[in-house]
């Protein structure tokens, strides 16, 4: 017997997917400014995400020192598939 899928979220997931590809409304967004305070024009910004490096076993160990790289975001654009820690405001 066929049973339809119930859906609770959004109406499809096309809806879910593409407003976790762009970092509008996440609480982790800081985006660029003008002078006065509003919002740049490019559409640029940064992502604030507190990230933290995981601890290593005892029995092994970093060749260098670890840093994370990026974190520039754009208003205007999407990403190329979906951030894990988006957060609403």
């Amino acid at each position: 017997m066929y049973k339809p899928e119930i859906s609770t979220g959004p109406t499809n997931n096309y809806q879910l997917e593409s407003v976790m590809k762009s970092c509008v409304g996440c609480k982790y967004a800081e985006w660029d400014k003008t002078a006065s305070g509003r919002l740049h024009p490019s559409g640029g910004g940064r992502c604030t995400y507190p990230f933290k490096i995981p601890p290593l076993p005892q029995s092994m160990y970093f060749i260098s020192t670890p840093m994370a790289c990026g974190g520039h975001i754009n208003r205007k654009s999407e990403l190329p598939d979906h951030c894990a820690y988006y957060s609403r405001t």
